[in-house]
């Protein structure tokens, strides 16, 4: 066989044997995107056992939540061992928050440090939030360090990651650590949060808009946020919103649904999610006396 034949065959038969692990790659990431769990185990399960990273990234969020799988924070804490030993950052960051909370493995901060340390440098950007909270209070072992928290916040930042951009509007709000004090600049990272479907980040901004903070006083836009957020999971926000829609025309709680749906159908949910991003936010926190917005 002449080389040109050669090689024409040997790239049909790569051809061949890749395109299935492809498609199969493909069905089971838009079925995991569109909540079909179950059709997803069954297509990335087989890959994450073949030593796909990233298929292995995604089963073990499937365990840890959950999801088209009974919830096993043991199992899906083996399958991130398995990612992180072929250096994916998002296992790295999984076994970081294991060993913070203590959850399936003794609660250590130093081998919490070490593989944030090691996502981080992959570019993981809930690790670097992680080692930006650890530096700028100097809490969970490590000692204080200003410059370098804030440098990995803004490595966060830079990602466009939804914790990171309302973690930075708080302190720019504020001028802490530093920082210029900006209301108006706090407010536009808190859109680039809400528009990622990040609910403490809506309810900040629709609290922004009830007050006026930064931007101009808007209770229609205020309360609009409330309800996005409120779909999200966010106590505070259902509880800002409900006095609102019961002292209000049918007319006005129409606007703001409509609002709402518009909203909701330009930006569609993503699936994915990791242990990092599930914490307690006190945007969100039910509040004793949730008082109606006034107009």
């Amino acid at each position: 066989m002449d080389f040109p034949r050669a090689l024409a065959v040997a790239l049909l038969a790569l051809t061949v044997s890749v395109s299935p692990v492809l498609a199969s790659w493909e069905h089971g990431l838009a079925e995991y995107e569109a909540g079909q769990f179950e059709a997803a185990l069954s297509h990335l399960l087989p890959l994450a056992e073949a030593e796909d990273v990233r298929a292995q990234e995604i089963v073990a969020d499937m365990y840890f939540f959950g999801q088209g799988a009974r919830q096993d924070s043991l199992e899906g804490l083996r399958w991130s061992r398995r990612a992180a030993a072929l250096g994916s950052g998002e296992a790295e960051n999984d076994l970081g928050v294991a060993y913070a909370l203590g959850d399936q493995v003794e609660q250590d901060d130093a081998e919490a440090l070490r593989w944030f340390l090691k996502a981080a440098a992959h570019g993981n950007p809930k690790a670097q939030i992680s080692l930006a909270k650890r530096y700028l209070y100097g809490v969970d072992g490590v000692e204080r360090d200003v410059p370098l928290g804030l440098r990995y916040l803004d490595a966060a930042v830079s990602s466009d990651h939804p914790r990171a951009l309302t973690s930075l509007a708080k302190l720019t709000e504020q001028g802490e650590f530093g920082l210029r004090a900006d209301r108006r600049e706090a407010v536009r990272l808190l859109e680039r949060a809400a528009e990622q479907r990040f609910a403490p980040a809506q309810m900040d901004l629709g609290f922004h808009y009830a007050m006026g903070i930064g931007v101009r006083r808007d209770p229609t836009r205020a309360i609009t946020w409330f309800m996005i957020a409120a779909n999200g999971g966010c106590i505070r926000a259902a509880q800002m919103a409900e006095p609102w829609v019961a002292g209000h025309t049918d007319k006005a709680v129409e606007t703001v649904r409509r609002l709402v749906a518009e909203w909701e159908a330009a930006h569609p949910p993503r699936q994915r999610r990791n242990a990092n991003d599930l914490g307690p936010d006190s945007s969100c926190a039910p509040i004793a006396r949730p008082g109606a917005l006034k107009t």
